[in-house]
């Protein structure tokens, strides 16, 4: 009987089934960044401060530590971002969603954020989530909505001590490959490390499918609740440090999946909704619904209003423009697939002609795929992942 990995019966919050959790990567040439400066971007000049105090210690016999002034970049000043017609467009988002928005959020934004904690959205408080945003790349409009609340309002394994538990794991499988056997061994060792953490986020632990996957290297299967891992890259003899971060970013991202589907879960359970109900609105295990029932979110917490933001996105208001989001993408696939087969079997300005409308298409979907509220947490929450590693490593090879 053939597996329904995304099937659910249709209920009156969605109308279609959720597309695959499938970790789509972008084709299209990114500008590279330092990976200290990829890392204070996402984190800020904290999280690379402790990893350069860190290896100060560790080399203390020949060197003394720097004077935080001297090793720490400077913070970025404050910018009034928005114009007054920014700032009016984004109070109206706040006011038109005062429901969602009550003094109690409004505060815990506020206070977040460093702005006057009054419980009521303004000028100061819309500036400043502008400011965060732009430190994030997130769309700058002053609206702390599904993408920007979660990058504020970190948990689970978007925290630094976890991110951190699990890079430190990374280092020393990356130094261990060659002794970890087969694998299926390499990708079972880092999926229990990853379970590990999803456990001290109150995340019931995946169940783990070790496989090949043909150009994907993991996804998460949220009606089984299993984390799918692609096979073929684990068994390299071996890896380099940006091949092992892309491996490590990707069961990280898909981890953080399940944490997103649980918060959901809970976020239902808040509103008195039973384990079998859930089950069957969401489409995941009874026992994941039935856990879930056990740990509900309060529906007036910020943890209610961010899973609330990635269950529209999935099931509710947005299922619609989800769903059209992974037609277009896969249809943006076989057409770049098509095009390229062609300019290859006779390159023509013509075939060149439409291998870029291709390619351009393809960029358009991706990156329409990337702004769904569950993809922009989750790229965030993984490519820290490659930060992290990527920086350790430029670090741990620094001369004395």
């Amino acid at each position: 009987m053939a597996r329904r990995r995304y099937s659910r019966m249709l209920q009156e919050e969605a109308t279609s089934a959720p597309a695959p959790l499938q970790h789509v990567r972008s084709e299209a040439p990114t500008v590279q960044q330092h990976p200290i400066v990829q890392l204070q971007q996402a984190l800020g000049n904290q999280a690379v401060q402790r990893l350069l105090i860190q290896r100060e210690n560790e080399t203390e016999d020949t060197a003394t530590e720097a004077p935080a002034e001297e090793t720490a970049a400077a913070e970025p000043a404050e910018l009034t971002l928005l114009s007054r017609q920014q700032v009016y467009l984004a109070l109206t988002y706040y006011t038109s969603r005062s429901r969602d928005y009550p003094p109690q959020i409004i505060t815990q934004i506020q206070h977040a954020l460093g702005t006057t904690e009054t419980g009521r959205a303004d000028e100061e408080m819309v500036q400043a989530v502008a400011n965060w945003q732009a430190g994030q790349g997130l769309t700058v409009d002053g609206m702390a909505g599904p993408r920007t609340l979660p990058a504020i309002f970190g948990q689970g394994l978007d925290v630094d001590s976890r991110e951190e538990e699990f890079v430190a794991f990374a280092q020393q499988q990356m130094e261990q490959w060659d002794t970890l056997g087969t694998g299926e061994a390499r990708a079972q060792a880092m999926m229990t490390k990853i379970n590990e953490l999803l456990t001290q986020s109150e995340v019931p632990e995946c169940l783990v499918s070790v496989k090949s996957l043909p150009n994907l290297l993991g996804q998460f299967d949220f009606a089984t609740w299993t984390i799918e891992v692609g096979l073929d890259q684990f068994e390299r003899d071996s890896v380099t440090v940006a091949e092992y971060a892309d491996m490590a970013n990707t069961l990280y991202h898909e981890a953080r999946h399940a944490e997103q589907w649980f918060s959901m879960a809970r976020m239902l359970a808040g509103q008195n909704k039973t384990a079998d109900r859930i089950a069957t609105m969401m489409g995941i295990p009874p026992n994941i619904a039935a856990q879930a029932v056990t740990r509900k979110y309060d529906p007036k917490s910020m943890e209610a209003l961010v899973a609330d933001g990635w269950y529209q996105s999935v099931y509710g208001v947005s299922a619609a423009h989800r769903e059209a989001t992974f037609r277009e993408l896969s249809a943006a696939d076989t057409e770049l697939a098509a095009a390229q087969t062609a300019a290859d079997a006779n390159d023509t300005p013509s075939t060149r002609q439409r291998l870029q409308r291709a390619r351009e298409r393809r960029q358009r979907a991706y990156d329409a795929y990337h702004n769904l509220p569950e993809e922009t947490d989750a790229h965030r929450v993984g490519d820290s992942i490659t930060a992290r590693l990527v920086l350790a490593s430029e670090i741990e090879n620094m001369p004395d």
